[in-house]
């Protein structure tokens, strides 16, 4: 039996997600099994950065557009989840 859900999510729910359990401190093995998107999550950023100086303006607009709504996207998600905390 899979241990795993098929999710469609936003890298930005998903560095959400990866962040709560590194601060859960119990969530040790469910981190190890996000290892490789989270690899993946960061050598995307990395690529960007890589590439970003060749990037058109329309290009570097669109990327920042969808950075900016990414992390308004987790800084949402990051307040709804520390108001559960509290």
């Amino acid at each position: 039996m899979s241990k795993s859900i098929e999710v469609n999510m936003t890298w930005a729910n998903f560095g959400n997600i990866y962040a709560s359990l590194a601060e859960s401190g119990g969530e040790r093995e469910a981190l190890i099994g996000l290892r490789q998107d989270f690899i993946n999550a960061m050598s995307a950023a990395d690529g960007l950065q890589a590439i970003q100086k060749s990037l058109t303006e329309e290009q570097w607009t669109l990327a920042k557009h969808s950075i900016n709504v990414s992390k308004h996207t987790m800084c949402g998600l990051l307040q709804t989840h520390n108001k559960e905390i509290v």
